[in-house]
């Protein structure tokens, strides 16, 4: 299933995939598991293939060095992974597929998360979200 949207290579090695520049959520519990959750989510409400959901995604989104990542589940200064906000890489994961997957309040708990953990206190948490998937 995987195969058919994201290439790993013939030789399957990890190394791009999982190393001290980043890697690919697939790559990584931390964020594995809360895509696992968006998808069957996904999957629950559309009835679309896991192929087709995982291809609608824009593939920057799968590598956590992408900007939109930092503080969230990636420490660019240290190089490692950050832990404890697995609802939030969900949330996040399904506003980025399509916002209307949340009620109300999970676009506030995006919000005020992210507003925590960027120490940004502008008034459009989700203009940044797509000012920073775009860099």
């Amino acid at each position: 299933m995987i195969d058919s949207c994201v290439d790993f290579g013939t030789k399957r090695e990890v190394g791009k995939y999982r190393g001290k520049e980043g890697g690919h959520i697939f790559f990584r519990p931390v964020s594995l598991i809360p895509f696992t959750k968006a998808i069957v989510r996904i999957k629950e409400k559309d009835n679309k293939s896991f192929t087709d959901i995982i291809a609608a995604f824009p593939q920057e989104v799968f590598w956590i060095q992408n900007p939109i990542w930092r503080k969230v589940i990636w420490d660019n200064d240290k190089k490692g992974m950050v832990m404890g906000h697995q609802k939030l890489v969900e949330l996040m994961l399904l506003y980025i597929y399509d916002e209307s997957y949340l009620s109300k309040s999970e676009k506030e708990k995006i919000a005020n998360e992210l507003m925590s953990i960027w120490d940004y206190h502008g008034d459009n948490v989700y203009e940044r979200i797509h000012e920073m998937m775009r860099k």
